[in-house]
């Protein structure tokens, strides 16, 4: 499912817009990250692709539908569009069976049961933790919970905000190993936020970068990161 923003200004204040004009194309089954310096306005235009940002203006089109205004409920159960946050992704007092259950909640329950066996056949490390309460997982666990509750739903796009915050080098590498699983295995549309900027291009297909709000460079990964310019400023080249 593709993505189309044209011409969005969105913030959390109706005259002071953090993200002014952007026009960005996330194509079908591919992974686009945004990456770019702090307060630049990225967590601020992935949440105005789910319905989080209070003050939106311009053309949000979700697979050929618009839709700005519509609510972010609606944006998940009818468009099949699903965000994982930075911050209280889990439910921590219940395990992990526990958190796929509720993310699965409006299923049928057999169909819910099935939904639950495929993901964990899938992420086995969850797995082996299934009835372990999710605020006693490692932090890269509770991002790997994070995103299979997403998965739930069957998705068709997947919207990411720094899932490798905080997290380990080998961890890190778990988690975009699973974004690059997650596009190649179930054809999910991914837009991704990272500071990591370097790796998360590397499993992209396309990058977006965003400096004061407004876009800077839009295309393929590879592009961006061979730019000596974004090398340079963003991506910590000598």
């Amino acid at each position: 499912m593709s993505i189309d923003l044209r011409g969005v200004t969105a913030g959390y204040v109706k005259d002071v817009p953090v993200v002014r004009d952007v026009d960005v194309h996330v194509p079908t089954k591919a992974i686009t990250t945004v990456i770019g310096p702090n307060g630049s306005g990225k967590s601020t235009l992935l949440r105005s692709v789910i319905g989080q940002t209070p003050h939106t203006t311009g053309s949000i089109v979700v697979d050929g539908a618009e839709v700005r205004g519509v609510s972010a409920h609606r944006r998940v159960s009818e468009h099949k569009v699903a965000f994982v946050p930075q911050v209280a992704n889990v439910f921590g007092p219940l395990s992990i069976l526990e958190n796929l259950e509720v993310g699965g909640a409006r299923l049928p329950r057999r169909q819910r049961r099935q939904r639950i066996a495929e993901l964990l056949d899938t992420y086995p490390d969850l797995a082996a933790r299934r009835r372990v309460r999710a605020e006693s997982l490692s932090g890269g666990q509770r991002q790997l919970l994070s995103l299979a509750r997403a998965l739930m739903t069957s998705p068709t796009t997947l919207l990411l905000d720094e899932p490798s915050a905080g997290l380990s080098p080998a961890m890190m590498d778990s988690m975009f190993d699973a974004v690059r699983d997650t596009r190649d295995l179930h054809g999910v549309t991914v837009l991704l936020v990272e500071q990591n900027a370097v790796q998360s291009l590397e499993i992209s297909d396309f990058g977006v970068v965003l400096v004061a709000g407004e876009l800077a460079m839009h295309g393929p990964a590879a592009e961006i990161l061979d730019d000596p310019t974004v090398g340079r400023l963003y991506l910590g080249a000598a």
